[in-house]
């Protein structure tokens, strides 16, 4: 039996990266809202900052490199709110 050695992923849909991205932060909302009623809008706040960074870290790196700029497809966003929900409220911004 012959295997095929690809790249990922190796699902194929019909969505794009983008869709993908924006439906998971969809489903981090409830998540983000439980935070802020527990921890307040520190929270927010937090969730935020770490996902301008990501956002500005990964444009510069994209302009450094020159590469094209996949801001676009949401996947800075999605990192930055996950690190934002791994790290502590009380955080020095």
């Amino acid at each position: 039996m012959s295997q095929i050695v690809a790249a990922s992923p190796h699902v194929t849909t019909k969505n794009s990266t983008a869709v993908i991205m924006r439906d998971v932060l969809i489903a981090l909302c409830p998540a983000l809202i439980a935070g802020c009623v527990v921890f307040g809008l520190r929270a927010l706040l937090v969730v935020a900052v770490t996902t301008a960074a990501c956002i500005f870290f990964e444009w510069g790196y994209e302009k450094l490199c020159g590469k094209p700029s996949t801001i676009c497809d949401l996947s800075a966003a999605v990192t930055g709110v996950l690190l934002a929900m791994n790290l502590p409220v009380s955080i020095p911004l």
